[in-house]
Protein backbone atom coordinates (compact mmCIF):
# COMPACT_ATOMS: atom_id res chain seq x y z
CA UNK A 1 0.00 0.00 0.00
CA UNK A 2 1.43 3.46 -0.60
CA UNK A 3 2.92 4.99 1.96
CA UNK A 4 0.26 7.70 3.45
CA UNK A 5 2.56 10.45 3.54
CA UNK A 6 2.85 10.36 0.17
CA UNK A 7 -0.45 9.06 -1.40
CA UNK A 8 -1.61 12.20 -2.70
CA UNK A 9 1.58 12.97 -4.09
CA UNK A 10 2.23 9.53 -5.96
CA UNK A 11 -1.73 10.43 -7.60
CA UNK A 12 -0.73 13.67 -8.50
CA UNK A 13 2.68 11.71 -10.22
CA UNK A 14 0.87 9.10 -12.24
CA UNK A 15 -1.17 11.43 -13.54
CA UNK A 16 1.06 13.78 -15.40
CA UNK A 17 5.01 14.15 -15.77
CA UNK A 18 5.47 17.23 -12.87
CA UNK A 19 7.50 19.74 -13.61
CA UNK A 20 8.69 21.70 -10.85
CA UNK A 21 9.88 25.21 -11.05
CA UNK A 22 13.41 25.58 -11.11
CA UNK A 23 13.46 27.20 -7.53
CA UNK A 24 11.39 26.44 -4.26
CA UNK A 25 9.76 28.61 -1.88
CA UNK A 26 11.52 28.15 1.80
CA UNK A 27 8.83 28.45 4.67
CA UNK A 28 10.38 31.88 5.45
CA UNK A 29 9.28 32.89 2.02
CA UNK A 30 13.15 32.92 0.47
CA UNK A 31 13.35 31.42 -2.85
CA UNK A 32 15.82 28.71 -3.60
CA UNK A 33 16.36 28.36 -6.80
CA UNK A 34 17.55 24.63 -8.63
CA UNK A 35 16.50 23.22 -4.95
CA UNK A 36 14.40 20.88 -3.25
CA UNK A 37 14.92 20.12 0.55
CA UNK A 38 13.72 17.22 2.12
CA UNK A 39 10.32 17.23 2.85
CA UNK A 40 9.51 17.79 6.17
CA UNK A 41 7.40 14.95 7.59
CA UNK A 42 3.94 15.74 7.92
CA UNK A 43 0.46 13.79 7.43
CA UNK A 44 -0.41 14.65 3.73
CA UNK A 45 -4.57 14.48 3.17
CA UNK A 46 -6.71 15.63 0.50
CA UNK A 47 -7.26 18.74 3.34
CA UNK A 48 -3.54 18.90 3.95
CA UNK A 49 -1.68 18.00 0.49
CA UNK A 50 2.04 18.56 -0.11
CA UNK A 51 2.73 21.80 -0.95
CA UNK A 52 4.28 21.88 -4.74
CA UNK A 53 4.21 24.75 -7.09
CA UNK A 54 4.63 25.25 -10.61
CA UNK A 55 5.64 27.50 -12.43
CA UNK A 56 6.71 28.60 -16.36
CA UNK A 57 5.50 27.49 -19.28
CA UNK A 58 3.64 23.63 -18.83
CA UNK A 59 6.58 22.07 -21.63
CA UNK A 60 9.16 23.16 -18.82
CA UNK A 61 9.44 20.62 -16.50
CA UNK A 62 11.83 19.56 -13.83
CA UNK A 63 12.36 15.71 -13.25
CA UNK A 64 12.63 14.55 -9.54
CA UNK A 65 13.93 11.64 -7.92
CA UNK A 66 12.39 10.45 -4.41
CA UNK A 67 15.49 9.11 -2.53
CA UNK A 68 13.62 8.41 0.79
CA UNK A 69 9.84 7.39 0.96
CA UNK A 70 8.61 7.66 4.98
CA UNK A 71 11.76 7.99 6.23
CA UNK A 72 13.79 5.19 4.84
CA UNK A 73 15.51 4.86 1.36
CA UNK A 74 13.59 4.14 -1.63
CA UNK A 75 14.58 0.78 -3.37
CA UNK A 76 15.54 -0.17 -6.95
CA UNK A 77 14.95 -3.11 -8.80
CA UNK A 78 13.72 -6.25 -8.04
CA UNK A 79 12.85 -7.17 -3.86
CA UNK A 80 10.72 -7.72 -1.58
CA UNK A 81 7.09 -6.24 -0.36
CA UNK A 82 9.05 -4.66 2.44
CA UNK A 83 11.97 -3.28 0.43
CA UNK A 84 10.23 -1.99 -2.46
CA UNK A 85 7.38 1.02 -2.76
CA UNK A 86 4.49 -1.13 -3.64
CA UNK A 87 1.05 0.05 -5.59
CA UNK A 88 -2.36 -1.78 -5.30
CA UNK A 89 -5.12 -1.58 -7.24
CA UNK A 90 -8.23 0.20 -5.83
CA UNK A 91 -10.76 -2.00 -5.66
CA UNK A 92 -13.50 -0.43 -7.74
CA UNK A 93 -11.43 -0.18 -10.23
CA UNK A 94 -10.79 -1.87 -14.27
CA UNK A 95 -8.23 -4.54 -12.44
CA UNK A 96 -5.66 -2.95 -15.33
CA UNK A 97 -3.22 -0.74 -15.10
CA UNK A 98 -1.85 1.94 -17.86
CA UNK A 99 1.29 2.60 -18.03
CA UNK A 100 1.94 5.38 -20.79
CA UNK A 101 5.13 7.04 -21.63
CA UNK A 102 7.99 4.23 -20.71
CA UNK A 103 11.13 4.77 -21.91
CA UNK A 104 14.26 2.54 -21.59
CA UNK A 105 14.16 -1.27 -21.71
CA UNK A 106 11.87 -3.41 -19.88
CA UNK A 107 13.13 -6.82 -19.18
CA UNK A 108 10.70 -9.43 -19.65
CA UNK A 109 10.83 -13.31 -18.32
CA UNK A 110 12.82 -15.58 -20.06
CA UNK A 111 10.07 -17.15 -23.32
CA UNK A 112 7.67 -14.31 -23.19
CA UNK A 113 5.73 -13.44 -26.08
CA UNK A 114 7.36 -10.85 -28.01
CA UNK A 115 7.07 -10.12 -31.41
CA UNK A 116 10.38 -12.49 -32.66
CA UNK A 117 8.92 -15.75 -30.37
CA UNK A 118 5.32 -15.28 -31.65
CA UNK A 119 6.78 -15.06 -35.37
CA UNK A 120 8.89 -18.24 -34.38
CA UNK A 121 5.35 -19.82 -33.02
CA UNK A 122 4.04 -18.82 -35.82
CA UNK A 123 6.51 -20.67 -38.49
CA UNK A 124 6.04 -23.80 -36.78
CA UNK A 125 2.49 -23.88 -36.29
CA UNK A 126 2.46 -23.52 -40.58
CA UNK A 127 0.31 -21.90 -43.05
CA UNK A 128 -3.39 -22.47 -43.83
CA UNK A 129 -2.61 -23.94 -47.01
CA UNK A 130 1.06 -25.34 -46.34
CA UNK A 131 2.00 -28.30 -48.84
CA UNK A 132 2.17 -31.41 -47.16
CA UNK A 133 5.92 -32.83 -46.15
CA UNK A 134 7.53 -35.14 -48.67
CA UNK A 135 8.60 -37.70 -46.28
CA UNK A 136 6.78 -38.89 -42.94
CA UNK A 137 9.80 -37.38 -40.79
CA UNK A 138 10.71 -34.45 -42.62
CA UNK A 139 11.31 -31.26 -41.15
CA UNK A 140 7.56 -29.24 -41.29
CA UNK A 141 5.44 -27.15 -39.65
CA UNK A 142 2.80 -29.02 -37.71
CA UNK A 143 -0.05 -28.11 -40.07
CA UNK A 144 2.05 -29.73 -43.12
CA UNK A 145 3.16 -32.71 -40.86
CA UNK A 146 -0.96 -32.79 -40.12
CA UNK A 147 -2.15 -32.95 -43.77
CA UNK A 148 1.12 -35.78 -44.65
CA UNK A 149 -0.96 -37.50 -41.90
CA UNK A 150 -4.14 -37.12 -43.70
CA UNK A 151 -2.91 -38.26 -46.90
CA UNK A 152 -1.52 -41.65 -45.38
CA UNK A 153 -4.79 -42.64 -43.92
CA UNK A 154 -6.18 -41.70 -47.12
CA UNK A 155 -3.59 -43.91 -48.72
CA UNK A 156 -4.65 -46.73 -46.29
CA UNK A 157 -8.19 -46.54 -46.49
CA UNK A 158 -8.45 -47.33 -50.14
CA UNK A 159 -6.12 -50.40 -49.67
CA UNK A 160 -9.20 -51.59 -47.25
CA UNK A 161 -11.56 -53.76 -49.02
CA UNK A 162 -14.78 -51.11 -49.89
CA UNK A 163 -16.85 -53.87 -48.43
CA UNK A 164 -16.88 -57.15 -45.83
CA UNK A 165 -17.57 -60.34 -47.48
CA UNK A 166 -15.68 -62.82 -49.51
CA UNK A 167 -13.33 -61.50 -52.46
CA UNK A 168 -11.58 -62.59 -55.36
CA UNK A 169 -7.59 -61.80 -55.44
CA UNK A 170 -8.03 -58.57 -56.74
CA UNK A 171 -10.29 -57.59 -53.49
CA UNK A 172 -8.63 -58.65 -50.73
CA UNK A 173 -5.96 -57.91 -48.70
CA UNK A 174 -2.65 -60.38 -49.38
CA UNK A 175 -1.38 -61.90 -46.25
CA UNK A 176 2.50 -63.56 -45.76
CA UNK A 177 2.83 -65.61 -42.62
CA UNK A 178 5.91 -65.21 -41.15
CA UNK A 179 9.54 -67.15 -41.62
CA UNK A 180 9.80 -68.13 -38.07
CA UNK A 181 5.95 -68.52 -37.34
CA UNK A 182 4.69 -71.72 -35.18
CA UNK A 183 2.41 -74.10 -37.09
CA UNK A 184 -0.85 -74.15 -37.68
CA UNK A 185 -2.94 -76.23 -35.51
CA UNK A 186 -4.21 -79.24 -37.29
CA UNK A 187 -7.32 -80.97 -36.54
CA UNK A 188 -6.77 -84.82 -34.64
CA UNK A 189 -6.17 -87.65 -37.36
CA UNK A 190 -5.22 -84.58 -40.06
CA UNK A 191 -3.43 -86.33 -42.77
CA UNK A 192 0.04 -85.14 -42.21
CA UNK A 193 3.13 -86.68 -42.85
CA UNK A 194 3.51 -88.65 -39.51
CA UNK A 195 -0.10 -90.20 -39.66
CA UNK A 196 0.25 -91.22 -43.29
CA UNK A 197 2.61 -94.78 -43.95
CA UNK A 198 4.92 -94.44 -47.19
CA UNK A 199 3.87 -96.85 -49.64
CA UNK A 200 6.26 -97.85 -52.33
CA UNK A 201 7.18 -100.31 -55.01
CA UNK A 202 5.09 -101.08 -57.70
CA UNK A 203 2.43 -103.64 -58.59
CA UNK A 204 0.42 -105.75 -61.75
CA UNK A 205 -2.40 -106.85 -62.10
CA UNK A 206 -4.02 -109.86 -63.92
CA UNK A 207 -5.84 -107.81 -65.97
CA UNK A 208 -5.39 -105.24 -68.59
CA UNK A 209 -6.51 -102.58 -66.97
CA UNK A 210 -5.19 -100.64 -64.07
CA UNK A 211 -6.95 -98.26 -61.60
CA UNK A 212 -6.54 -96.19 -58.46
CA UNK A 213 -2.71 -96.87 -56.47
CA UNK A 214 -3.87 -97.56 -52.40
CA UNK A 215 -1.88 -99.21 -49.50
CA UNK A 216 -1.48 -102.62 -49.99
CA UNK A 217 -2.28 -105.24 -46.87
CA UNK A 218 1.73 -105.68 -45.86
CA UNK A 219 1.13 -101.87 -44.61
CA UNK A 220 3.86 -100.53 -46.77
CA UNK A 221 3.53 -101.78 -50.99
CA UNK A 222 1.40 -100.05 -52.86
CA UNK A 223 -1.52 -101.72 -54.89
CA UNK A 224 -3.82 -100.79 -58.02
CA UNK A 225 -7.17 -101.31 -57.60
CA UNK A 226 -7.81 -103.72 -61.01
CA UNK A 227 -10.22 -103.22 -63.73
CA UNK A 228 -10.80 -104.60 -66.63
CA UNK A 229 -10.32 -102.86 -69.99
CA UNK A 230 -13.90 -101.00 -69.82
CA UNK A 231 -13.12 -99.70 -66.50
CA UNK A 232 -15.41 -102.06 -64.46
CA UNK A 233 -13.45 -103.14 -60.63
CA UNK A 234 -12.21 -106.64 -60.45
CA UNK A 235 -12.48 -107.81 -57.26
CA UNK A 236 -10.86 -110.84 -55.76
CA UNK A 237 -11.00 -113.01 -52.57
CA UNK A 238 -7.93 -112.49 -49.99
CA UNK A 239 -5.64 -110.53 -52.22
CA UNK A 240 -4.73 -108.59 -55.12
CA UNK A 241 -4.24 -110.68 -58.17
CA UNK A 242 -0.54 -109.74 -57.95
CA UNK A 243 -0.43 -111.38 -54.32
CA UNK A 244 -1.89 -114.96 -55.76
CA UNK A 245 0.35 -118.31 -55.78
CA UNK A 246 -0.45 -121.28 -56.96
CA UNK A 247 1.28 -124.69 -57.09
CA UNK A 248 0.89 -127.83 -60.05
CA UNK A 249 1.54 -131.15 -59.39
CA UNK A 250 4.77 -132.33 -60.20
CA UNK A 251 4.54 -134.59 -63.02
CA UNK A 252 4.81 -138.55 -61.83
CA UNK A 253 3.11 -137.15 -58.38
CA UNK A 254 4.64 -137.83 -55.20
CA UNK A 255 5.89 -141.63 -55.75
CA UNK A 256 6.78 -144.10 -52.39
CA UNK A 257 8.56 -141.50 -50.60
CA UNK A 258 8.28 -139.32 -47.27
CA UNK A 259 10.52 -136.74 -48.85
CA UNK A 260 8.30 -133.08 -48.49
CA UNK A 261 7.66 -131.40 -51.65
CA UNK A 262 7.74 -127.11 -51.27
CA UNK A 263 4.16 -126.04 -52.25
CA UNK A 264 5.75 -122.06 -52.04
CA UNK A 265 8.34 -120.63 -50.95
CA UNK A 266 9.59 -117.94 -48.11
CA UNK A 267 7.34 -115.03 -49.12
CA UNK A 268 10.39 -112.56 -47.50
CA UNK A 269 10.83 -110.30 -44.43
CA UNK A 270 7.52 -110.25 -42.72
CA UNK A 271 5.07 -111.89 -45.27
CA UNK A 272 3.22 -115.37 -44.76
CA UNK A 273 2.08 -117.67 -47.30
CA UNK A 274 -1.73 -118.34 -47.07
CA UNK A 275 -3.13 -121.52 -48.55
CA UNK A 276 -6.78 -120.75 -49.81
CA UNK A 277 -7.37 -124.48 -51.30
CA UNK A 278 -6.03 -127.93 -52.07
CA UNK A 279 -6.32 -130.43 -55.07
CA UNK A 280 -5.50 -134.02 -54.41
CA UNK A 281 -6.28 -137.26 -56.46
CA UNK A 282 -3.98 -140.37 -56.52
CA UNK A 283 -4.05 -143.82 -57.53
CA UNK A 284 -4.72 -146.91 -55.80
CA UNK A 285 -2.00 -147.41 -53.40
CA UNK A 286 0.10 -150.17 -51.71
CA UNK A 287 0.34 -148.65 -48.41
CA UNK A 288 -2.05 -146.11 -46.99
CA UNK A 289 -0.29 -143.06 -46.10
CA UNK A 290 -1.27 -139.12 -43.91
CA UNK A 291 -1.20 -136.40 -46.15
CA UNK A 292 -0.32 -133.50 -44.75
CA UNK A 293 0.68 -129.83 -44.97
CA UNK A 294 3.58 -128.38 -42.82
CA UNK A 295 4.91 -124.58 -41.80
CA UNK A 296 8.20 -124.62 -43.08
CA UNK A 297 10.84 -127.64 -43.89
CA UNK A 298 9.88 -130.48 -41.39
CA UNK A 299 7.71 -128.14 -39.48
CA UNK A 300 4.29 -127.73 -37.53
CA UNK A 301 1.42 -129.78 -39.47
CA UNK A 302 -0.89 -126.97 -41.02
CA UNK A 303 -3.74 -129.29 -42.11
CA UNK A 304 -3.83 -133.46 -42.37
CA UNK A 305 -5.93 -135.86 -43.93
CA UNK A 306 -5.47 -140.26 -45.00
CA UNK A 307 -5.47 -141.81 -48.22
CA UNK A 308 -6.76 -145.15 -48.36
CA UNK A 309 -5.02 -148.24 -50.70
CA UNK A 310 -8.10 -147.58 -52.80
CA UNK A 311 -6.75 -143.80 -53.50
CA UNK A 312 -8.62 -141.01 -54.56
CA UNK A 313 -9.08 -141.67 -58.16
CA UNK A 314 -11.65 -139.20 -58.44
CA UNK A 315 -9.54 -136.69 -56.74
CA UNK A 316 -11.03 -134.26 -53.91
CA UNK A 317 -10.89 -130.78 -53.77
CA UNK A 318 -10.16 -129.12 -50.27
CA UNK A 319 -11.22 -125.07 -49.75
CA UNK A 320 -10.34 -123.28 -46.45
CA UNK A 321 -12.82 -120.59 -45.60
CA UNK A 322 -10.25 -119.40 -42.52
CA UNK A 323 -6.73 -119.71 -45.46
CA UNK A 324 -3.91 -121.69 -43.61
CA UNK A 325 -1.33 -118.97 -42.83
CA UNK A 326 2.13 -120.00 -42.30
CA UNK A 327 4.84 -118.11 -40.55
CA UNK A 328 6.67 -115.39 -41.52
CA UNK A 329 9.20 -115.45 -44.34
CA UNK A 330 8.61 -119.31 -43.91
CA UNK A 331 8.27 -122.06 -47.09
CA UNK A 332 4.95 -124.19 -47.45
CA UNK A 333 5.41 -128.49 -47.91
CA UNK A 334 3.38 -130.92 -48.43
CA UNK A 335 4.33 -134.67 -47.44
CA UNK A 336 3.35 -138.07 -47.44
CA UNK A 337 4.06 -139.55 -44.24
CA UNK A 338 4.07 -142.91 -45.27
CA UNK A 339 5.85 -144.02 -48.47
CA UNK A 340 2.48 -145.55 -50.61
CA UNK A 341 4.91 -148.61 -52.48
CA UNK A 342 2.71 -148.73 -56.19
CA UNK A 343 0.57 -145.68 -56.51
CA UNK A 344 1.18 -141.97 -56.41
CA UNK A 345 -0.25 -138.86 -55.20
CA UNK A 346 -0.62 -135.65 -56.60
CA UNK A 347 -1.43 -132.45 -55.27
CA UNK A 348 -2.05 -128.95 -56.13
CA UNK A 349 -3.11 -125.85 -54.20
CA UNK A 350 -3.33 -122.53 -54.10
CA UNK A 351 -2.90 -119.36 -51.71
CA UNK A 352 -1.53 -115.53 -51.17
CA UNK A 353 0.78 -113.46 -49.66
CA UNK A 354 0.18 -110.81 -47.43
CA UNK A 355 1.82 -110.18 -43.84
Amino acid sequence: MINRYLAAAFVLLAATTIGLANSYNNPNGSVSPGFVPEVARQEVTSSNPLPVRITGASSATTNINLEKVGGANAQTGAGTASGALRVELPTDGTGRVDVRNVTGTVSLPTGAATAALQTTANTNLGAPGATACATDNGSCSLNALLQRISQRITSLIALLPTSIGQKNTAGSLSVTLSSDHAALPLPTGAATAANQTAVTGTSGSAVPGKGVIVQGSDGTNARNLATTTAGALVTKPYASPDQHWQYAAASGGILNTTTAVTIASAAGSGLRNYVTSVQIASEALTNATEIAIRDGAAGTVLWRSKIGTAGWINGREIVFPAPLKSSANTLLEVVTLTASGAGAVYVNAQGYVAP
